[in-house]
């Protein structure tokens, strides 16, 4: 029998406003704009050596039950800086995201690190120290579909990602900045290249 999580209503009706990128710094995916703006179901692929640096998260929606949608608690939300949607056909790694490596500044100070698919509902693969803080997990397409307006195929899977920065790195910053890629950490047992859909910085 599955174990299937008690939300508080006040999680199921929160409103959570998501800005998403709008422009990329630089990219080598040659599709790199695809990350940007809201979900749409048109995705960048992400390898070890392709990348996307996008700024500038300005484009605002409020969204009702995101928490729900996740199947998170109201504080994953609250905690977050950062979600993204990595579009993964017929299944998921375990920590929903694909390994990848992130790379965060507001120009005043920066942090990297790199998220392994492999950690039951996600996790970084530093442990002592100074790091972001992950959390990963699955949704099917048919309820990320009706959750966005996006039309695609039913039956399939979408990871996705919440991300805290540092403290000491102003996420709400004008200066703030992402830069990610995909990342071979476990050879040919991970899958390491996120389909990217969109990446928003979580402003509450």
């Amino acid at each position: 029998m599955c174990a299937v999580l008690s939300l508080p209503a006040s999680a199921q009706a929160a409103t959570t406003t998501v800005s998403w990128a709008t422009t990329v710094i630089d990219q080598n995916a040659g599709t790199g704009a695809n990350i940007l703006l809201k979900p749409n179901g048109v995705t960048t692929t992400l390898g070890t050596e392709t990348y996307v640096w996008v700024r500038d998260f300005t484009d605002k929606h409020a969204y009702s039950g995101l928490a729900t949608l996740l199947g998170v608690h109201a504080s994953d939300i609250a905690r977050a800086d950062l979600i993204a949607f990595d579009l993964n056909g017929g299944g998921s790694p375990p920590g929903g995201w694909e390994s990848s490596t992130w790379y965060f500044t507001d120009e005043a100070r920066a942090y990297a690190e790199t998220f392994d698919e492999t950690i039951l509902g996600g996790g970084g693969t530093i442990t002592t120290g100074r790091r972001a803080r992950f959390k990963g997990g699955d949704v099917s397409t048919d309820a990320y579909g009706a959750f966005f307006g996006v039309s695609l195929p039913s039956g399939q899977h979408v990871g996705w990602i919440l991300i805290t920065v540092p403290p000491d790195i102003d996420a709400h910053s004008p200066k703030f900045k992402v830069w990610v890629s995909g990342a071979d950490i476990h050879g040919p047992d991970d899958e390491g290249s996120p389909d990217a859909d969109a990446l928003g910085l979580i402003t509450h």
